[in-house]
């Protein structure tokens, strides 16, 4: 079992990737090629900025804000972390040790094809982020270019053994932001039981520049952000449509 992994960023003080201040390592390579992605440089594993780091690596870059971290933990993330889950499991034995919160923020893109490796980790995450990239599958592939819903099966099989994980969909203008859209999202939310948080993140075109320099295509660099307005009142919609009765 490989004890390093490729990690393309790290993040010392994450706020949003799980409870509280967070260290967020971002590993690299993805198999989905989604059109409005802000890390393109993730999706290869032969990037060459990225840096291979230990376990023992990733503990010593904690304990150097320990105090920061108190109610937090570490976070994985990506590019599609569940990719390097062997060293994931082998990271996560160390943090159970530690008594350190493990987090995977994952849109699940080999659930379908490798779901031992979820099995595997049940025990040692504490908190799963799933990215539902889309509620139907051919809305799912023009986002990713997969028409697998492997976020939504993810979240499925962690009802199935009762553990908590936290749901997140970008939305995006002219795409998946419209009432129909978020109605599909409330009623796949509505029944479930460990969705400790669910949360809509607005698509913004930052990554642009990213794109430009890789040599890649951005699809999506034309799509016109929401407003301030309107995303507070798709949070707003979407909310109302999970709690109504």
């Amino acid at each position: 079992m490989k004890d390093t992994a490729k990690v393309f960023k790290v993040e010392s003080f994450g706020a949003v990737d799980g409870p509280s201040i967070r260290l967020v390592i971002f590993l690299q390579g993805c198999s989905f090629r989604c059109k409005y992605c802000h890390n393109p440089e993730s999706w290869n594993m032969d990037y060459e900025q990225a840096k291979e780091m230990s376990v023992n690596d990733i503990i010593s870059l904690y304990e150097q804000n320990k105090p920061f971290y108190k109610k937090g933990g570490i976070t994985f993330s990506g590019g599609e972390p569940m990719l390097s889950a062997d060293f994931i499991k082998l990271f996560g034995k160390e943090a159970k040790a530690r008594n350190i919160h493990l987090a995977i923020d994952t849109s699940a893109c080999n659930f379908l094809t490798n779901k031992q490796v979820y099995i595997d980790l049940l025990d040692l995450v504490d908190l799963w982020i799933v990215d539902i990239k889309a509620t139907d599958t051919k809305e799912h592939e023009f986002i990713t270019g997969s028409n697998q819903l492997t976020g939504m099966e993810l979240v499925k099989f962690l009802e199935e053994h009762n553990k908590p994980y936290w749901i997140r969909q970008v939305i995006i203008k002219g795409v998946n932001a419209d009432h129909a859209h978020l109605d599909k999202l409330a009623q796949f939310i509505k029944p479930l039981k460990n969705c400790q948080r669910y949360e809509l993140l607005s698509y913004h075109n930052l990554a642009d520049e990213k794109y430009q320099k890789l040599g890649i295509d951005y699809p999506f660099k034309d799509k016109i952000m929401l407003t301030t307005p309107e995303f507070e009142e798709a949070k707003a919609y979407l909310s109302n449509q999970v709690c109504k009765k």
